[in-house]
């Protein structure tokens, strides 16, 4: 199955428009869960406010993850 990660604010948006192939759901909101990880430890504050919004190919909304490093830089 085809899922597509995009990257929000309130304010901007970074559509994915080629998407990837999961043998599942879950399978793709764990992969998009393993961004967000990576961009809160390697990029901090550039990423404050950011989600990463995962949608199948009809564009519904499965899972919508938070790279906010707002808890890491008051540890």
């Amino acid at each position: 199955m085809r899922f597509f990660f995009d990257y929000k604010t309130l304010d901007h948006a970074l559509y994915d428009y080629r998407g990837d192939y999961f043998q599942t759901p879950q399978a793709a909101i764990e992969f998009a869960a393993a961004i967000a990880e990576d961009l809160k430890n390697r990029l901090t504050e550039n990423w404050m406010g950011w989600s990463i919004e995962v949608r199948n190919v009809e564009g519904m909304k499965l899972s919508s993850i938070s790279i906010d490093t707002a808890g890491l830089l008051a540890a």
